[in-house]
């Protein structure tokens, strides 16, 4: 949708127990139905859209309803929000049966809108965990610093390198192990899934345009999987 300040996109998990109830068009209608009083409310958490004016009271009674309707348990999971001059967002269907279980949108400014739709498109397929090297968080990154380094310096010392020489080289080697972690993980950084001889960052770059966040959502899945 279109805002003031350009463009806002909007996704939210609605889980069934079964895929028969999943597929059923009156569930997909209810899925549709949550997320257009999620945004008529301009929530920005679960818990704002839990609490947002349904048709009859508000989306958590509407839940509870479902639940007694389908005959078996309806929970909201992942919702967010990006907002940005250009928004794509990608649905994904592992089954032409079945609502889309990928969710995948990217913000940009207006140069950025170009490649937008391939930034979705590999965000959905490779499961980035953050924008940019510096959206790592400080935690994480001592953690896979730490790893590394261990690993590192046990494998020297198995082909009988004295301590010395471990000492000397093993940095070297751990920021080698970072950039494959960035590499996997960072989504300027990874490997663009349709010419690996340039990254998504390239993408952008060679559009001058930039991107300023993304998200990701998988049905079943939490943002840390």
């Amino acid at each position: 949708m279109s805002t003031g300040k350009g463009q806002r996109g909007d996704a939210i998990e609605v889980n069934s127990e079964t895929d028969v109830v999943a597929k059923t068009p009156r569930f997909v209608e209810f899925a549709d139905a949550v997320l257009a009083d999620a945004v008529k409310a301009k929530a920005t958490t679960v818990d704002e859209v839990l609490a947002a004016p349904a048709e009859r009271g508000t989306v958590h009674e509407a839940v509870e309803e479902a639940s007694s309707l389908f005959g078996e348990h309806v929970k909201l999971g992942r919702f967010a929000t990006v907002e940005a001059p250009h928004v794509e967002i990608y649905s994904h269907r592992k089954s032409a049966e079945l609502p889309p279980s990928i969710v995948a949108m990217v913000a940009t400014d207006e140069a950025g809108a170009s490649v937008a739709h391939e930034a979705a498109l590999q965000i959905s397929a490779m499961s980035p965990r953050w924008l940019s090297r510096e959206d790592v968080d400080a935690a994480t990154l001592e953690s896979e610093r730490r790893v590394a380094m261990e690993k590192t310096s046990d494998e020297l010392a198995a082909k009988g390198k004295p301590q010395a020489v471990i000492d000397k080289i093993a940095p070297k080697i751990v920021e080698g192990r970072l950039n494959a972690f960035y590499k996997e993980n960072v989504l300027l950084d990874q490997a663009y899934v349709k010419d690996p001889s340039k990254t998504v960052g390239d993408l952008f770059r060679e559009a001058g345009g930039r991107a300023i966040a993304f998200v990701r959502i998988e049905v079943g899945k939490s943002e840390e999987d």
